[in-house]
């Protein structure tokens, strides 16, 4: 919300009762989610996941660094701000005061430059966590015979609870089966902002991290995926993040059979193969 707020803004200044209020909406929103967040965040569970956004965030402050030393400062200030204030058991008024002071007297070049710094580490954040739900998911399926994932929310969970809590014979789940039908419905509108290109970095970064999981690595091969590794998100950064001109209906086109190329093509023949052997 934040980051869209500052890219629609066109002054050169922003007024600090309108940044309070933004903030001020923000913290309403998310003040009851703080504890959740710190437990979920800091479980052993998800040690992996922390090295990798620490990694990634790191990479990322060198390059804005190298970029632009203030803006760099001004990022690592409101993310300390943004530590303390989740730490704090009265609410963190003195540091969320802190912060919106500190943001108020910054021009709109300046936020820009912040706003795109917190939106690549989010974006980076989420391509490690993906990347993490499928590394404890192949962990689960080590320990598993099966073809399909165990949990109770997957279609091997479901199939499970008809045959043993519903009592539904395997003729009744196999003929329901082979009678579903998928109808496919691919919208494109121009609305949409986001791009092919930096799909297929985040696409990028999240394989350089899985070739981070492998534990025979020589020294200069760790070298090598360091270098890819920054060199991505190098290309991120530098990269427009946005749409600025309306594509055209062909265009809008293509942007949607890209899911059929890059996902469906190969995700619908595995997913049936292991549903067969299931």
């Amino acid at each position: 919300m934040i980051s869209k707020w500052i890219f629609s803004t066109h002054r050169v200044g922003v007024r600090k009762s309108s940044m309070k209020r933004l903030f001020s909406n923000a913290r309403r929103n998310h003040q009851h989610v703080k504890y959740f967040t710190s437990m979920r965040l800091y479980g052993d569970k998800d040690a992996k996941l922390r090295s990798d956004i620490r990694m990634l965030g790191n990479s990322l402050g060198n390059i804005i660094k190298n970029h632009d030393t203030k803006a760099f400062e001004a990022v690592e200030q409101l993310r300390k701000y943004g530590q303390e204030w989740r730490r704090e058991d009265d609410g963190g008024e003195k540091t969320f005061e802190n912060m919106v002071d500190m943001v108020s007297n910054y021009d709109t070049k300046k936020l820009m430059m912040i706003s795109r710094a917190f939106t690549h580490f989010l974006s980076l954040s989420n391509s490690a966590e993906n990347h993490h739900r499928l590394r404890r998911l192949r962990r689960r399926m080590m320990e598993h015979d099966g073809a399909l994932s165990p949990k109770n929310d997957s279609c091997s969970g479901a199939v499970q609870r008809l045959l043993y809590e519903k009592q539904r014979s395997v003729d009744d789940v196999y003929k329901s089966l082979c009678s579903q039908t998928v109808e496919i419905v691919l919208t494109a509108h121009p609305t949409e902002v986001n791009r092919h290109t930096m799909l297929q970095k985040h696409q990028n970064t999240k394989e350089i991290l899985e070739a981070f999981d492998r534990t025979d690595h020589s020294p200069y091969e760790i070298r090598q995926l360091n270098r890819q590794l920054h060199s991505e998100i190098a290309n991120i950064w530098e990269t427009d993040e946005l749409r600025r001109s309306k594509p055209t209906p062909v265009e809008e086109a293509v942007g949607g059979l890209n899911i059929v190329e890059n996902v469906l093509w190969k995700s619908v023949p595995t997913f049936l193969r292991k549903l067969d052997v299931s």
